[in-house]
């Protein structure tokens, strides 16, 4: 693996200025969880920084960089899911312009939008790192990052939730991975906490 500033150097020639300081951001995150829970940190802070890279991008771009095998899945989430596609595409572009090849790094990067049941340590650190950047207007992201540090499967569960509430409130499409991740986490968090988590995030919402 490259040191931290040659992928810091390439990103900033692949993601746009705002978006390189959130990604930047969410590496640190991912860093300081990573080693709060014992997690590699390098890959953490990697996957955090090249988490948006595919951002902004389309099966066309794709295709223009010489990404041919784009899946009928994936073309199908372009269609249906839009602001979803750069996560779920994004494994084919880290591949092929930067050459990582790292399984759990790539995963990471995947689920780091609609998160998915059994996450991996890390693929829950960058979910929740992107999620608690301090720079989003969102309401609950203090409580989400108290329960990053005592729980990730709480705050995996809490960010679950909140999205869930947002999608609802806004009439927006909820993508099955996402449902999959709340009920599976669901289960791994005692009844009364989860209607803790569950009663905390609505509050901080409305």
């Amino acid at each position: 693996m490259k040191n931290k500033n040659s992928y810091i150097d390439i990103a900033t020639d692949l993601i746009p200025a705002p978006r390189l300081a959130h990604s930047k951001r969410v590496a640190e995150n991912g860093k300081e969880l990573a080693m709060h829970w014992k997690d590699n940190e390098d890959n953490a802070y990697l996957a955090g920084l090249i988490h948006d890279i595919a951002k902004n991008t389309s099966p066309e771009i794709y295709k223009k960089k010489g990404i041919t095998n784009i899946s009928k899945t994936l073309l199908a989430v372009f269609k249906d899911f839009p602001c979803l596609w750069h996560s779920f595409a994004a494994p084919l572009y880290i591949q092929h312009m930067l050459n990582i090849k790292n399984r759990s790094i790539l995963k990471a990067v995947k689920w780091h939008t609609t998160g998915r049941g059994n996450m991996s340590k890390l693929e829950k650190i960058i979910y929740i790192a992107d999620y608690i950047d301090p720079c989003r207007k969102i309401s609950t992201i203090s409580y989400v990052k108290e329960l990053a540090w005592e729980d990730l499967n709480s705050a995996t569960f809490a960010i679950s939730v909140s999205t869930i509430y947002t999608l609802l409130a806004t009439n927006r499409n909820i993508h099955p991975f996402t449902i999959q991740c709340h009920n599976y986490y669901y289960k791994f968090i005692e009844k009364k906490r989860s209607k803790e988590i569950c009663s905390r995030i609505l509050k901080s919402l409305n």
